[in-house]
């Protein structure tokens, strides 16, 4: 395994060698949010097969240390299918329909810098934006944000607060409410 370039036959991969007779493995040691290539090749004695083709994956975020400051600036321009900003899950739990949550980067909706992460919804159906992890315990951290509604005929609430289990909506725990205005709120 490698986190860059392709092989040749003769090279080795330092990162993971094993007998391996399962369908799976487990790699421990490898650095948070970084993409992996994964190469297969079979040894026989003396005799190496050439790499296969290589299969690609990114790891999963680490524990974020704080002060920790997210303005959206690295991140790629999003749409209505665009993925997360990275180490952020985002839930619809309409199934792709609205609300669309990502990465925008429309002078109308940053307040600072040149992105921002843009909520759109036209139905009474919860979207979740869920942050990184942090290695300090939740009821430690203070949190400050900008928000705004789009249109003064636009509605909703924006809740703020934390779920005990990222794979079921039913476990969001409310910390507080805010009501939207059309001109910038920092809270």
């Amino acid at each position: 395994m490698t986190s860059a370039g392709n092989p040749d036959a003769s090279e080795e991969l330092p990162v993971f060698r094993d007998t391996v007779t399962v369908d799976s493995v487990q790699i421990t040691g490898l650095s948070a949010m970084t993409v992996y290539y994964a190469y297969v090749r079979v040894l026989c004695g003396d005799e190496a097969s050439r790499w296969s083709a290589h299969s690609a994956f990114r790891t999963s975020c680490g524990e974020y240390n704080l002060p920790w400051i997210e303005g959206f600036e690295g991140m790629e321009i999003g749409g209505q299918t665009s993925p997360a900003p990275d180490c952020w899950e985002i839930i619809n739990a309409n199934n792709g329909a609205y609300p669309y949550i990502y990465v925008n980067n429309s002078t109308s909706y940053v307040h600072s810098g040149s992105k921002s992460l843009y909520f759109k919804s036209s139905s009474s159906i919860a979207g979740y934006a869920v942050m990184p992890r942090f290695v300090a315990p939740l009821n430690t951290l203070q949190i400050e944000f900008s928000h705004k509604e789009e249109s003064a005929t636009s509605s909703g609430i924006l809740s703020l607060g934390y779920m005990t289990d990222i794979a079921d909506t039913n476990t969001f725990v409310m910390l507080d409410e805010y009501t939207r205005s059309t001109s910038w709120q920092t809270e």
